[in-house]
């Protein structure tokens, strides 16, 4: 008489993330489905396999920055400050490998150079810094729209003779035999008034 032998049967149940795998005896599986599989046993008791296979998905995003220098950005747990190409990996809600690509740009702080000339007792202002001196100053002025600029400020401060009489449309200045004059507009801006000289 013949014997037969059932074989036995059993359902698994897997969840990978896209790019893993899995082994059933021989056989790999890394795409979303359903399959059947017979394992073969020495002692000839076969066991058919069912195996239901879910691929969550990963994520990437390539991002692109660009900051004034001294300002970092955040990805993560990681903080950037210095021009480069950066890679995160972060879990996304399926628990799977989330990879951003982080491309970044930092600009260095602008520079500016002013020549400026003032009136005897003028101020002149930019930002939040005010020179009524002469000399040459830096300063550093914040800008809501673009990086920092390092201003470096020449300031001439020109010292004059204020005893000016006026008769009816013309003036008239008094100063010692020999000396040359020129006259300054310094009402908004010291500007010179071209062939005002004497």
């Amino acid at each position: 008489s013949q014997v037969f032998v059932k074989p036995k049967f059993y359902t698994q149940t897997f969840q990978i993330c896209s790019g893993d795998q899995i082994m059933v005896g021989l056989n790999q599986y890394s795409q979303p489905g359903t399959y059947v599989d017979t394992l073969f046993s020495v002692l000839g008791c076969d066991s058919i396999i069912t195996t239901n296979l879910t691929v969550k998905p990963t994520n990437f995003l390539s991002q692109q920055f660009t900051i004034c220098s001294g300002k970092s950005i955040r990805v993560g747990n990681s903080v950037f400050s210095i021009s480069g190409t950066y890679t995160t990996k972060l879990q996304n809600q399926f628990g799977c490998d989330s990879t951003i690509e982080t491309k970044l740009t930092v600009l260095p702080p602008g520079s500016k150079e002013i020549f400026k000339t003032i009136c005897s007792g003028d101020v002149f202002t930019i930002g939040n810094f005010s020179f009524s001196s002469e000399g040459i100053f830096e300063v550093f002025v914040s800008n809501p729209n673009s990086c920092d600029t390092l201003f470096k400020i020449n300031i001439d401060v020109v010292d004059f003779n204020t005893n000016i009489n006026r008769a009816g449309n013309e003036l008239s200045v008094f100063f010692a035999s020999g000396a040359e004059s020129q006259w300054y507009k310094c009402e908004e801006d010291t500007v010179i008034i071209n062939g005002a000289t004497g």
